[in-house]
């Protein structure tokens, strides 16, 4: 994927990922299972928990603002760096928490340090730009060191910079810094009033119609231009000549079917991930089904005690295939659900972006879910 990366038409950028995702999964021997997708439509995982879970995509802070922009600024900037999917077992490992959970308390720390440390803004334009390895690292609380044994002193360990953490670590001070630079470069105080102007020339270009998206990532006339601006926000790649923009889940629930992919490490992948879920149990009612909300709080805090199972390394390009064909079984979910009148309308009408909402808060809503393996790729900023 050393090609460079060009962009689509500045109008058709959502066309542009749904075309190429679908021609990346074909073209790589991804199939997408309709059985599979009727089955997970009518199971009680699904039924059971679509209508709380399809609209819990939002996020809530306990926190104070002292205005909408701060808010956003806070919303754009964990936005921005909320990736190190990657890394979930190592963190688990040295702080007991997934990527999510470590984004958020960097910026749950940002927030209430720039509220009592002199009034400096953790979270301005100019804060972002120094953002350091080693203040990003105590703002989320993890160390950036590993033990390994003295070498001519036996028994003695050292610590040393390094590790898949540091990894981590610099990713995010890489993008925050990266982007920092630019704002400043461009004239804005933060990411969040970056955003809220995009926001508005794409509704004002919108017409009336709401947000006009593909103007929202991409439009050559000389406004914030989302993808064009910011790197950070550029998901695309290269492969076989074709741009791409995965939940584990759908490979998992049978979905995605990847016994006759191309790729050899796709397939040891699929393989091995399959051997450790039943789909049966899967598609049935939640296991936590019948508990009350305190107690799925305590199996949750319980869940983070354990260090989950680290799931099937994949290479750059092949993580970047599985997530094409995830894009391109969420078509089809979406349009196989339309089309059955035997289901309730809530699901017979689901959209895309509440199909996404149930996806990641169902991995996490039961226990089951959470023990999944997950395919991982570090070394990447885009999830």
């Amino acid at each position: 994927m050393s090609s460079p990366i060009t962009f689509p038409a500045a109008a058709n950028y959502l066309s542009s990922i749904r075309e190429t995702a679908k021609t990346a999964r074909e073209s790589h021997g991804i199939k997408i299972s309709s059985e599979a997708i009727r089955a997970f439509l009518h199971s009680p995982a699904l039924q059971d928990t679509f209508s709380p879970l399809s609209t819990a995509h939002g996020l809530a802070f306990p926190l104070n603002f002292p205005s909408s922009l701060s808010e956003l600024n806070l919303i754009s900037i964990l936005s921005l760096i909320n990736f190190g999917s990657g890394y979930r077992v190592p963190l688990h490992k040295a702080a007991g928490r997934g990527a999510w959970d470590t984004i958020r308390a960097f910026g749950l720390s940002s927030f209430v340090s720039s509220m009592t440390e002199s009034g400096e803004d953790n979270l301005s334009a100019r804060a972002l730009k120094e953002m350091s390895v080693t203040r990003v690292a105590a703002l989320m609380n993890v160390s950036v060191h590993v033990e390994s044994p003295h070498p001519t002193l036996p028994g003695v360990t050292i610590g040393e910079i390094g590790g898949p953490l540091h990894e981590f670590v610099q990713l995010v001070s890489g993008v925050l810094t990266s982007t920092g630079e630019i704002l400043v470069d461009r004239g804005y105080p933060d990411l969040g009033s970056f955003m809220l102007e995009t926001l508005k020339e794409a509704e004002r270009f919108g017409e009336g119609k709401g947000v006009d998206v593909d103007f929202l990532l991409d439009k050559d006339l000389g406004y914030a231009q989302l993808v064009r601006a910011l790197p950070a926000f550029r998901d695309m790649a290269i492969v076989d000549g074709q741009h791409n923009v995965i939940p584990s889940i759908l490979v998992h629930l049978r979905i995605l079917d990847l016994s006759t992919a191309h790729s050899p490490s796709l397939k040891k992948a699929f393989n091995s991930s399959l051997s450790l879920s039943n789909i049966d149990v899967l598609l049935s009612a939640s296991p936590d089904k019948d508990f009350t909300s305190e107690e799925k709080r305590l199996i949750r805090d319980r869940a983070r005690t354990r260090i989950p199972e680290e799931g099937p390394v994949l290479s750059s390009d092949d993580a970047y295939i599985l997530r094409a064909a995830a894009i391109d079984a969420c078509e089809e979910i979406v349009k196989i659900a339309a089309t059955d009148e035997t289901l309730p309308d809530q699901i017979k009408q689901m959209t895309l972006p509440e199909l996404d909402a149930w996806l990641w808060a169902g991995a996490k809503d039961r226990s089951d879910y959470r023990e999944l393996v997950r395919f991982v790729e570090r070394n990447t900023i885009f999830f």
